[in-house]
């Protein structure tokens, strides 16, 4: 055992700190320990770990009109954003510069390069050909 009254505050600051992360990783081993066996018992049954739970499948949402008289659903996914950086090392990893950025994004920055070498260089046509 550890005596903490002979601590200096920031070495018992460290302590707590130590302790706080071992406390979350040990608490989410067991959270993956018991779910996977619950999701293990309720397959085994013919059911899903939702239905054990009492949730409900998500209703479909209701259609709107648009503005212009356009009739749309709720759930209609929005359009794919076009690439705008792609990876030096895997030319089929790409990424739009929206949300999050991928790893090999990260790594290369990292590395001291900059977001402009991933760019992908687009073709203009030639005018007057």
């Amino acid at each position: 055992m550890i005596d903490i009254s002979t601590l200096t505050p920031a070495e018992l600051s460290r302590l707590a700190k130590s302790i706080e992360k071992e406390i979350a990783k040990r608490t989410d081993a067991t959270k993956s320990k018991v779910l996977k066996a619950v999701a293990k018992l309720a397959k085994e049954a013919g059911l899903e770990v939702g239905d054990l739970l009492g949730r409900k499948p998500a209703p479909k949402r209701a259609r709107k009109v648009a503005h212009d008289g356009a009739a749309t659903t709720l759930t209609e996914k929005k359009a794919k954003k076009r690439a705008r950086y792609q990876n030096p090392a895997d030319p089929k990893q790409r990424w739009s510069g929206h949300g999050r950025r991928p790893a090999w994004v990260v790594a290369h920055q990292a590395n001291g390069g900059q977001l402009e070498d991933l760019r992908i260089r687009r073709k203009v046509a030639s005018e007057g050909a």
